[in-house]
Parts: structure tokens; C-alpha cells; sequence
């Protein structure tokens, strides 16, 4: 029975070293994971950095192409007004537009409310700002600027508005 005994212990050990080493075998460091993973979260890091500066570039970019939509408006309003008017298309710190347009010729300020908008009715003055004001919204739009208001303002030759339009509404003062 001791000699029985015996073979089973041994048998035990010899089962027990074998499966040290396999278990030894199988196992693996995991420090190269750990650096693996680390380098990972290191470079998503960057990127979301770099993510969360690309908008400021892109506020820039969009505000530089705003302008230049603007310019380009400026000059090809003014080229089809003539000489007798003044014009001038900027992009506000809100990122919208506003059209200013004024006729140095005449005065207009001593003129009341009725009148002004009877004779901008009668001369089609009221129907061709409204046509300017879509026309400068389209081109934004076409560009991609979709959120954007384009205010376009009438005055006379001392520069006191009478007619504003917005959203293809003319309204008088």
C-alpha cells in the first residue's frame, strides 16, 4: 500500500509540474499590452486635440469665405447700380451679412413713410431689393452657409435708412 501511495504522489507531482509549465508556457507578459495600449490612448489623445482645434481653423476659414462671398457681392451689385450709388456688403461678428445701399443723389429723409413706400412700390424699387437680398441669401446657400440672415439697407444721400429688408420682407422707416 506504501509503494501504492507513493506512485500516486509522484503521479500527482508529475501531473502538478506539467501543468506548472504549461500554465507557465501559455501565459504571457502583459507589459507589451499595457504599452500597446497606452501608445493608443496617447495618439487618440492627440487627435482628439487636434479635433478640438480644428474648429477655430474652421470658424477662420468659414469667416474668410464669408468675406469673399461678400466681395464678390459688393462688386457686382455696385457694377449694376451705376455710379449714383454707394455700396457696401459686410459680415458682422454674428457671421451674417448686411447690405448697405445708398443713393447719393437724393435725400429721402424729408419724405414721410406713405410716400416713400408708394413711390418704391410704383418704381419697382421695393420688388428689386427684395430681389437683391434672395439672390445675395441663394449665394450663400449655394456655398453652404445655410444658417445665415442677409439684411439688406436703403438710404439716401445722408445716410438715413428708409426701406431694410430681410427674409424677402421690405420694410419702410
Amino acid at each position: 500500500m506504501k509503494k501504492m501511495l507513493s506512485l500516486l504522489v509522484c503521479g500527482m507531482l508529475v501531473v502538478g509540474m506539467i501543468g506548472c509549465e504549461s500554465t507557465e508556457e501559455n501565459s504571457y507578459d502583459t507589459s507589451d499590452d499595457v504599452i500597446s495600449n497606452r501608445e493608443e490612448l496617447e495618439e487618440r489623445n492627440k487627435e482628439a486635440i487636434k479635433e478640438a482645434e480644428e474648429p477655430e481653423l474652421v470658424e477662420e476659414e468659414e469667416r474668410a469665405n464669408k468675406e469673399a462671398l461678400a466681395s464678390d457681392l459688393e462688386s457686382t451689385i455696385a457694377n449694376s447700380m451705376g455710379g449714383n450709388y454707394e455700396v457696401a456688403v459686410v459680415i458682422d461678428d454674428n457671421g451674417d451679412c448686411n447690405i448697405g445701399i445708398a443713393d447719393t443723389t437724393t435725400i429721402y429723409s424729408g419724405y414721410d413713410k406713405e410716400t416713400i413706400k408708394s413711390l418704391s412700390k410704383q418704381y419697382g424699387l421695393e420688388s428689386g431689393a427684395i430681389g437683391i437680398q434672395e439672390n445675395a441669401e441663394t449665394v450663400f446657400v449655394n456655398a453652404g452657409y445655410t444658417n445665415m440672415n442677409v439684411t439688406l439697407m436703403i438710404t439716401g444721400a445722408d445716410y438715413v435708412p428708409f426701406m431694410v429688408v430681410m427674409h424677402g420682407i421690405a420694410t419702410y422707416y
